[in-house]
């Protein structure tokens, strides 16, 4: 890209066409249904649940969208072969390619908690899933610093290209993880992943639920809703944060960066 000269102006804000978005929340919170209300065609990793639950999410989330998916899941998550988590991060690797090459619709990642525990144990050889292992100290700290400076860099090399296309999204699934401050939690919950990862996004949404429970004065169980509570946004942060939507869409979000 050459040198670009431009004067900014107030009155009208530039906001990419395509918007990446990282979702997060508990079990059952509805972040794959989320994810669904993106454009197709969608290029969908699937490591978070079998093909039969993806199909029904499908069928019910995103009738008559294109999708084209491969179900990436290990055999045994117990007994997790090297030779199996580097094809499983192969396959996952590779529909990044897919939708890269197709230029237009949205990559989803469903389970990216998933994908980042593979990436630290092929680079850094270690499982953080539980948290940092507190014996790291000196130059084996210092070591594993370096190696989760390579995570960030091939992840980076691997998504920054598809920037490139105005019409091309990317959509992460991730569990949350607790904000700890002086040894404690804070109640409060982020993205689990690198925290570099964050910021290559555009917007960063925790998903939940409310209902289900037996509710004694409708003399039924209350109405289960989806929610969606905007953490962060690149764009209208100022109008979007800490904004919560009912039944979070692609379409409402399109609709406040307007």
């Amino acid at each position: 890209m050459s040198v670009q000269e431009y004067i900014g102006n107030k009155d009208s804000v530039t906001v990419p066409t395509s918007l990446w978005a990282i979702i997060f929340g508990a079990a059952k919170s509805r972040k794959t249904a989320t994810a669904l209300t993106w454009p197709d065609p969608l290029f969908i990793a699937e490591l978070d649940c079998n093909e039969d639950r993806l199909r029904y999410c499908l069928d019910r989330h995103a009738p008559g969208k294109k999708a084209m998916y491969e179900v990436i899941m290990p055999k045994n998550q117990n007994i997790l072969t090297e030779d199996e988590m580097n094809d499983m991060m192969g396959r996952t690797e590779m529909m990044i390619k897919v939708a890269n090459s197709q230029k237009k619709g949205t990559l989803i990642i469903d389970g990216g908690n998933t994908l980042y525990r593979w990436y630290q144990l092929a680079f850094t050889g270690f499982d953080y899933s539980a948290g940092k292992p507190q014996d790291l100290k000196g130059p084996a700290a210092a070591g594993a610093r370096a190696d989760f400076a390579r995570i960030s860099q091939h992840f980076e090399q691997l998504l920054l290209p598809m920037r490139n296309y105005p019409d091309l999204n990317v959509v992460f699934t991730t569990e949350p993880k607790e904000v700890w401050a002086d040894g404690k939690g804070t109640g409060k919950f982020e993205p689990r992943g690198p925290d570099s990862w964050d910021f290559k996004f555009d917007i960063e949404i925790q998903t939940y639920v409310t209902g289900g429970d037996y509710d004694e004065a409708l003399g039924k169980p209350a109405p289960i809703e989806g929610w969606g509570l905007v953490k962060w946004s690149a764009y209208r942060d100022d109008r979007l944060r800490g904004k919560v939507i009912k039944e979070p869409s692609y379409d409402k979000l399109r609709s406040l960066l307007a």
